[in-house]
């Protein structure tokens, strides 16, 4: 089999042949006799031009993307979310995560709209448009292009698990796979779900900037949670995990999803739960 480098070898000489050919195709061009027969076998090369430069676009996006493993965890409140992506970041290397947390718009910002039937005025956190998802995406894009605007990173190798020929980025937040760019972002989709119950012990146990208001959870934070959740079990391609769950938050499965994708060694794959710090 052919080794990486001599196929590099071979497609930069058939590049460089090409590209020879297409310079003598544009400038003979002009001067080929449109009554000489060879006129009506080469083609004008403007539509070709057109074509590769479209080709080329989608090469570079192609290639961008190819580079990446993207992973979108989302969810319920206090479900695990940073917890899983924090997890990640230290077990896999290299990787970037994202928290959606730090998109919010300012408290006395016009993009915010107050939440119905409460006691006080309070601005409606837990729905998109409380966020700055372009500024979020942006920085992804912008990472994903080299210019690393992450909240934090593993790049380090040393008793870290990697996937060859691809950097790991991990993006959460309450509504990261509910932003539709996002969603068809990733490759690996996860959205953390809790019972009411379970829930509501949870976010009174946090404390929160502003502070949640009396009714606040009721009025706002569950239903906009049922709505956002609704959207997620309509998509196949999401992957629901009980927040409550013991089993080190479903890494393993995590884990044989990558494996599956990208060929990673089973053994790594098997005992990808005792290399994670907690």
């Amino acid at each position: 089999m052919a080794s990486d480098a001599s196929r590099g070898a071979a497609a930069a000489g058939g590049a460089g042949a090409g590209f020879v050919l297409l310079l003598l195709w544009i400038n003979s061009y002009p001067f080929i006799d449109k009554e000489v027969l060879v006129h009506s076998w080469v083609g004008d090369p403007q539509w070709f031009l057109v074509l590769c430069g479209a080709w080329g676009l989608c090469f570079v996006g192609g290639l961008m993307g190819n580079e990446w493993l993207v992973i979108g965890i989302s969810g319920v409140t206090c479900g695990g979310k940073t917890t899983l992506a924090n997890r990640l970041v230290r077990a896999l290397t290299p990787a970037y995560v994202f928290h959606q947390d730090q998109y919010f718009f300012p408290d006395d910002s016009p993009h915010h709209v107050r939440c119905e039937g409460l006691p006080v005025q309070h601005n409606n956190y837990d729905i998109l448009s409380a966020l700055d998802m372009k500024a979020m995406y942006s920085d992804v894009l912008a990472t994903m292009a080299g210019e690393d605007r992450s909240h934090g990173k593993s790049l380090e190798r040393e008793n870290k698990l990697e996937v060859r020929g691809k950097k790991i980025l991990i993006a959460e937040g309450f509504t990261v796979l509910n932003y539709k760019p996002f969603m068809e972002l990733c490759d690996l989709r996860y959205y953390f779900i809790l019972e009411y119950g379970e829930c509501a012990v949870r976010r009174a146990l946090r404390v929160y900037s502003p502070p949640d208001v009396p009714d606040y959870f009721d009025k706002c934070v569950w239903p906009e949670h049922l709505r956002y959740r609704a959207e997620m079990e309509r998509d196949p391609r999401v992957n629901m995990i009980e927040g409550t769950r013991p089993d080190t938050l479903e890494l393993a499965g995590i884990w044989h999803s990558i494996g599956d994708m990208f060929g990673m060694q089973r053994d790594l794959v098997e005992n990808a739960n005792d290399k994670i710090p907690n």
